[in-house]
Parts: C-alpha cells; sequence; structure tokens
C-alpha cells in the first residue's frame, strides 16, 4: 500500500498545466518499468487505480500513457 500511496503522491504533477508536466511522466514511466505490478495496485478508501487517479487529476499525458504505453483496463472495476 505505501508504494502506491507514493506513486500516486510524487508520479503526478499538482496541477494539470504544471510546467513539469514531462517530469512527472518519466518518473511515472520509470516506477512503473521497475514495478509493473503498480499497475493493478489500488489506492485509498475507493480502491482507485491509477488510471482514476490520473483522471481525477486531470492530467491527459498521464492517462494517455496509462491507456496507449501501459495498456491499461479502461472498463476496470474500481
Amino acid at each position: 500500500q505505501a508504494q502506491i500511496d507514493w506513486v500516486v503522491e510524487y508520479c503526478f504533477p499538482p496541477k494539470p498545466d504544471h510546467p513539469d508536466v514531462d517530469l512527472y511522466l518519466k518518473l511515472l514511466q520509470r516506477v512503473l518499468d521497475a514495478q509493473p505490478d503498480l499497475l493493478a495496485a489500488r489506492h485509498g478508501p475507493n480502491q482507485d487505480t491509477l488510471l482514476i487517479k490520473a483522471v481525477e487529476k486531470g492530467n491527459l499525458e498521464h492517462v494517455q500513457h496509462l491507456l496507449c504505453a501501459r495498456k491499461v483496463d479502461v472498463d476496470g472495476t474500481n
């Protein structure tokens, strides 16, 4: 649980138009390269996936990466 909390806290920019979005995305990519099992991890009381967190944070680049490069299941249950 601590790992997914860390990913949500540090791999997503604080706002969608943050000037360092590309750096946050690179960090997310490297973390997921090292620990691909985090793609299936759940976060918080709602058991949100990384895709749901990316959508909630409004970050298009992260959503696109999770859907296109990581092939996250868009129909996955939350």
